[in-house]
């Protein structure tokens, strides 16, 4: 076994370690003191959904805000019975949630008839903590993907510095809203986005132009997964459309019609219910004038002390150096990834709220937390082999920075909004 394979086994066993870790202070946070809720902000919407597809066997909305309502002492939002409720969220999350709420329900059943009280609502603990659980699993297989995708591209390469890759996932995972939002706020859709996302960059950058259509399918499905969970997540279907270019020939409109035929079928649920509730398969669900395609503001998107891209997690810049020195060896691939890092930074820069409201950092660019492990990996590789203990020193403050603006930020020290 190579260096490679060691260093890559041994980061497998700390993620490990760290999912085995983050599970036991979930459950310590369930048990200990005064009730925990895992249900915040947007995750309210993506719960509820998930938990009226699995117990209702439909997306009618308003018996679920009503029982969450009762249990939180606040007014439930005006949901019209009878018929699935328009709301401005996609039901991918819902859906990836799906196997751990039938976990959550089980459990509520035999703890019944064991003669411990719990509602089978849908909002007890057992389906609360199942779905945080689940979310905690799916980002962290999520980093897995992306530290798999920077390990390959160092093998390729045939040089660097070989804990490079592990460092550069360890590093975008404490040092930005990644952790969070697998921990503190499970129920919004980042940890199963970055699973998505992750799993696609995988895929392509093993994928050579000329593979068969079952491979452009295979991606193209993994994409619509992504556009299902965040739907300006199917910008990162640029990636494979582009690769299959690459290759030229009469083939290429075959490769595209596969990746882009996968990614319609897997997306069409979402469509149908737009359909529904909105009257048109393809929509804004947030209404219309939250996105402005004339008024961008890409400044205060990555600078802004209010949640910017490169404020809040500085490491990113790293990252984007790293895609340059990327770019000596797979320029093609490196103009891609920049091309969807800037149509992502675009298209959150025109929305009414660019600042992504109650929000921890810069969440909508976690979706490129892949391409970021993976420009980081170049630059820690680059410097890591004439002065290691200086990047790991870097990489060990922004860990501790974020952490500590982490506390500020659940604490409430620091203003959320």
């Amino acid at each position: 076994m190579h260096t490679g394979q060691v260093w890559l086994r041994r980061w497998r066993n700390l993620l490990i370690l760290c999912g085995i870790a983050l599970s036991m202070l979930q459950f310590f946070r369930a048990f200990h003191g005064e009730r925990t809720t895992w249900i915040t902000n947007d995750g309210d919407w993506y719960y509820a959904s998930c938990a009226s597809l699995y117990l209702d066997r439909d997306l009618d909305l308003s018996n679920q805000f009503n029982v969450w309502a009762a249990q939180t002492g606040e007014t439930a939002p005006d949901i019209r019975p009878g018929r699935p409720t328009p709301t401005a969220f996609t039901i991918g999350a819902s859906l990836l949630w799906m196997p751990a709420f039938a976990i959550g329900d089980t459990a509520t059943l035999i703890a019944g008839r064991l003669g411990v009280e719990a509602a089978r609502d849908g909002y007890s603990m057992a389906y609360q903590l199942s779905v945080a659980l689940a979310t905690l699993f799916y980002g962290l297989l999520g980093v897995w993907f992306a530290l798999k995708a920077a390990a390959w591209w160092m093998e390729k390469r045939g040089r660097g510095w070989p804990p490079a890759p592990g460092v550069a996932a360890l590093t975008a995972l404490s040092a930005s809203p990644a952790l969070y939002y697998f921990f503190f706020e499970p129920t919004m859709s980042h940890g199963p986005g970055i699973l998505a996302t992750s799993l696609l960059v995988w895929m392509w950058l093993r994928t050579d132009a000329k593979e068969p259509w079952p491979r452009w399918a295979v991606m193209g499905a993994v994409g619509g997964l992504a556009a299902l969970i965040r739907p300006q997540d199917s910008l990162l279907l640029l990636l494979p459309l582009t690769a299959a270019a690459s290759g030229g020939g009469r083939r290429t409109a075959g490769r595209w019609l596969a990746t882009i035929a996968a990614a319609g079928l897997v997306f069409l649920p979402q469509m149908v219910i737009w359909q529904q509730t909105h009257g048109r398969p393809l929509v804004i669900p947030q209404g219309p004038g939250y996105l402005n395609l004339w008024n961008p503001h890409p400044l205060q998107v990555w600078f802004s002390h209010h949640h910017g891209l490169f404020t809040w997690t500085p490491v990113w810049l790293f990252a984007l150096l790293g895609l340059g020195l990327m770019a000596r060896e797979a320029r093609g691939r490196v103009v891609a990834m920049l091309a969807v890092f800037l149509l992502e930074s675009y298209i959150n820069s025109c929305t009414r709220d660019w600042w992504a409201g109650d929000a921890y950092g810069s969440r909508r660019f976690l979706s490129l937390f892949p391409v970021f492990v993976l420009g980081l990996s170049a630059f820690v590789s680059e410097i890591g082999q004439r002065h290691s203990r200086r990047v790991l020193a870097i990489a060990g403050a922004a860990i501790a920075a974020n952490l500590g603006l982490m506390f500020l930020y659940v604490t409430g020290r620091i203003a959320h909004g």
